[in-house]
C-alpha cells in the first residue's frame, strides 16, 4: 500500500507521509488527521500529491464515519484537479470511489476558474471588485493583498472574500482596495484558499508580489502587455499583465491566463 506524495520528496516530508500512513493503518484516525495537515503545507507546486493527500483525509474520516467531512475533502482535491483518479489501491476503495462520483458531476471537465467582475467605486473612492469561480464546489476565500504609496506614505493591507459554495455568478462576494489615485507603486498578491488552507489558484508571492510603477505609467510610459511567469497550483501557466489606457489619473490593470484557464482581475481608479 503505497502513500507518494510527489516524486522528489525531501527527507522530513517522507517521515512525515510515512507516519501519516502509519497512523492511518492503525486506525488513529484523528492522529492521521492532523499528520496529514502538516503535510498539505509541505506539498506546494504538486497537485497530485495535494489531491492524494486529500484523499487519504477522505479516507480517515470515512473510517471515523463521518460521511460529509469526507466528501469535503473530495471536494477540495477534485477543485484542484477535477480529472483527478487515485492510483493507490487502498484510496480507490469502493466508499472513496463512490464519493468521488458523487462529488464530480457527470461530463463536467475542466479546470476551476476564477474571473473578475468589472470594478465599481463605491464610497470615499474606494475601488470594489466581484470575483466568481467556475467548477468550484467547495466555498473559497479570495485573497487581495495590496501596497501603495499616497501622499508619500507607504499603505498596505488585505481584503477577503469568501466565494458562495456553488461558485455561480449569481453570488459574487465584493472585495475593496482604498482609493489609489495618489499611488506612484502598487504591488497585488491574489490567491484563493480552500477551508483547509491550501491555496489553489495564486498569482505574486509573499515575497515576490506582481509590481507596477503606476507613476512611469501616468507619465506616458508603454501601457502594453508584457508577460510575467508565475506559477500557480495547475503547473506553469503565463499570465500576461498590462497597464490599459492611462487618463485622467485612471489605471487599469488585467491578468489573464492562457487557454480556457481564464482568471482575471480588472481594477479600474477615477
Amino acid at each position: 500500500m503505497a502513500l507518494a506524495f510527489g516524486t522528489a520528496a525531501t527527507p522530513a516530508r517522507a517521515d512525515l507521509t510515512t507516519l501519516c500512513k502509519e497512523h492511518y493503518l492503525a486506525a488513529r484516525f484523528d492522529a492521521a488527521r492532523r499528520c496529514f495537515t502538516r503535510a498539505l503545507s509541505q506539498l506546494e507546486e504538486q497537485p497530485a500529491a495535494l489531491c492524494e493527500a486529500y484523499t487519504f483525509i477522505a479516507a480517515t474520516e470515512l473510517g471515523e464515519e463521518d460521511p460529509i467531512a469526507a466528501r469535503r475533502a473530495i471536494d477540495v482535491a477534485l477543485a484542484i484537479d477535477p480529472s483527478y483518479d487515485p492510483a493507490d489501491p487502498l484510496l480507490g476503495s469502493p466508499r472513496v470511489r463512490e464519493l468521488i462520483d458523487q462529488a464530480r458531476p457527470e461530463g463536467e471537465s475542466g479546470r476551476p476558474s476564477l474571473v473578475a467582475s468589472d470594478p465599481d467605486v463605491g464610497a470615499e473612492g474606494a475601488v470594489l471588485f466581484s470575483v466568481r469561480a467556475q467548477k468550484v464546489r467547495p466555498p473559497l476565500t479570495v485573497h487581495l493583498r495590496y501596497r501603495f504609496a499616497a501622499g508619500g506614505a507607504p499603505v498596505s493591507g488585505w481584503r477577503q472574500a469568501l466565494l458562495p459554495d456553488s461558485g455561480g455568478p449569481d453570488a459574487p462576494r465584493v472585495a475593496a482596495i482604498p482609493r489609489l489615485d495618489q499611488a506612484r507603486q502598487i504591488e497585488y498578491l491574489f490567491s484563493v484558499q480552500t477551508p483547509e488552507g491550501a491555496v489553489v489558484y495564486r498569482v505574486g508571492t509573499q515575497s515576490t508580489p506582481l509590481s507596477y510603477d503606476l507613476g512611469a505609467a501616468r507619465r506616458g510610459g508603454d501601457p502594453n502587455s508584457h508577460p510575467i511567469r508565475v506559477t500557480p497550483w495547475y503547473g506553469s501557466w503565463w499570465f500576461w499583465t498590462g497597464l490599459g489606457a492611462i487618463a485622467a489619473g485612471s489605471v487599469v490593470v488585467v491578468l489573464l491566463t492562457q487557454g480556457d484557464d481564464t482568471g482575471a482581475i480588472r481594477i479600474q481608479v477615477e
